[in-house]
């Protein structure tokens, strides 16, 4: 069986969502890529935006807390999720995205600025300290919140406080087992430092299932290099079709 870049499908699945709307072969496109990268995180971001689009909200629910479950500072997906939870009638999931998206939506013109809208834009123009300062603000009141602690974390690391990012990457971890930021941190935190207690591969190998090619977690760190070697996938049969009927 033929192979074709892993990078080739997702850009494929984005056409058929975004460009073509063409449903049936998207669900059976990504139902592909999933059979061989069963936690690829940008699949599930893509079919669960298209499932919320085409009005399956318990299928687009649950692929979108797979995909916040991995990135839970992704706003667009808190949204999504809202609008599913709402049309399931699940009230208090709504209340709980409704906070997220709030927070990680606002624009840099809101008229009343908020901590949060403080930290995004600090971290946006890369004022570090700014920013710790703010999440640091944000994460004593609200401990629980993954995106904050995410937000405090990356702050740390790009202050040099490896240690700090550690033991916060590592709580995370703990709520979170596929966090992808939070993954990524502590294998640069053992590269930059001198930590000898970091078990390096044990975080690659899940990363390599989450984001292979390192598409997705360039949007946090643009100087990542993608894998000598680019992840691949068996060629799909383009006729194929999953109904949504």
């Amino acid at each position: 069986m033929s192979k074709v870049p892993l990078s080739e499908l997702s850009q494929q699945l984005q056409t058929l969502f975004e460009a073509e709307a063409d449903y049936e072969a998207g669900f059976a496109l990504g139902r592909h890529i999933l059979r061989y990268w069963p936690h690829h995180v940008q699949t599930y971001a893509q079919m669960g935006l298209a499932a919320l689009s085409v009005g399956m909200y318990a299928d687009a629910a649950d692929v979108l807390r797979r995909a916040l479950s991995v990135d839970p500072q992704a706003g667009v997906l808190w949204a999504a999720l809202r609008q599913a939870a709402a049309a399931l009638g699940r009230e208090d999931e709504v209340a709980i995205a409704m906070a997220h998206e709030h927070d990680l939506l606002q624009g840099e013109a809101d008229a009343q600025r908020t901590l949060y809208a403080e930290a995004l834009q600090a971290t946006r123009q890369e004022h570090w300290p700014q920013a710790l300062r703010a999440y640091q603000r944000l994460y004593a009141r609200q401990p629980a919140r993954m995106d904050i602690a995410l937000g405090y974390a990356h702050s740390l690391f790009q202050l040099e406080r490896f240690e700090a990012c550690v033991a916060v990457s590592q709580r995370i971890l703990e709520e979170l087992p596929f966090s992808l930021k939070a993954h990524w941190l502590m294998v640069r935190c053992a590269y930059a430092s001198t930590l000898g207690s970091i078990d390096v591969y044990s975080h690659l190998k899940v990363i390599d299932g989450l984001d292979p090619d390192y598409s997705y977690a360039r949007r946090w760190f643009p100087d990542l290099e993608p894998p000598v070697e680019p992840p691949t996938c068996p060629a799909w049969d383009a006729t194929e079709r999953w109904s949504i009927a």
